[in-house]
């Protein structure tokens, strides 16, 4: 559905701009810009095609989808208010405003059952496809997994893994369970295989997934460089002013 079919429905940013000339917000540029990129998105969102039918998806090629917009800033910004303009906006008729809280607690309790059911690493559970035909839980990695490749819980193995992207000492992996990566996507780099050759650690932009369970061996700079990487994330600020991010300041005055 387009915004011009149906009745006419205003974007996010034409909302904003009608309560900054009732005087019920003041103008404020950080506003007015996170506005405008909530508003770009609401566009995508209307200009994406009808959902394809099973033959479309099978034979239709991928279908892109538009990427989401996190708002971050200090309370009282006005990132609710900027939400709920464009929640009203959506034309999604099944469209779904969830808090953040709320919505982690869902998350952690599907996947405390996704475990119950068997599926035990990241890996497994962020891959895009599944060896076998199952469906995907959180499909944010362009990989295919096996799941439980290695056999059963008795079957749990340890071995070392030469990870060059974490220095020259090889990383203890406990396998227990494991799932194993038999595709990886052109954006994706491989992190670790085992001697045999099959991938058990991968890494797409900001994501981070393994076969096993570093913890298990006191293994942490799998943990550290996915806090490095969150840390590189550069401050946007807000307003007129930019505030230096917080690592940065204390890294340069180390």
């Amino acid at each position: 559905m387009s915004p011009s079919d149906g009745p006419q429905v205003d974007g996010p940013l034409a909302a904003y701009h009608e309560r900054v000339a009732s005087e019920t917000l003041s103008p404020d540029s950080a506003q007015e810009r996170a506005a405008a990129r909530l508003d770009a998105l609401w566009r995508e969102l209307n200009a994406q095609p009808p959902q394809r039918g099973l033959l479309g998806r099978l034979f239709g090629g991928k279908q892109a989808t538009p990427r989401g917009l996190y708002l971050w800033g200090p309370v009282g910004r006005g990132k609710t208010m900027l939400m709920d303009l464009f929640f009203d906006a959506a034309t999604e008729p099944k469209k779904r405003r969830v808090h953040f809280a709320a919505f982690m607690l869902e998350v952690h309790g599907r996947l405390h059952v996704l475990r119950g059911e068997g599926h035990g690493d990241a890996v497994d559970m962020l891959a895009k496809e599944i060896a076998g035909d199952e469906d995907p839980v959180l499909p944010l990695l362009d990989v295919t997994v096996e799941r439980n490749a290695f056999g059963r819980q008795l079957d749990s193995f340890e071995a070392e893994l030469v990870v060059p992207l974490l220095g020259d000492h090889p990383v203890h992996a406990v396998f227990i369970r494991a799932p194993v990566i038999e595709r990886v996507g052109p954006g994706v780099d491989v992190m670790a295989s085992l001697d045999d050759g099959r991938i058990v650690a991968v890494r797409e932009r900001n994501i981070i997934a393994t076969a096993f369970h570093p913890e298990l061996a006191g293994e942490t700079r799998f943990h550290r460089l996915v806090a490095t990487m969150a840390a590189e994330h550069d401050d946007p600020g807000e307003g007129s002013g930019r505030r230096p991010h917080p690592t940065r300041r204390a890294r340069n005055a180390s």
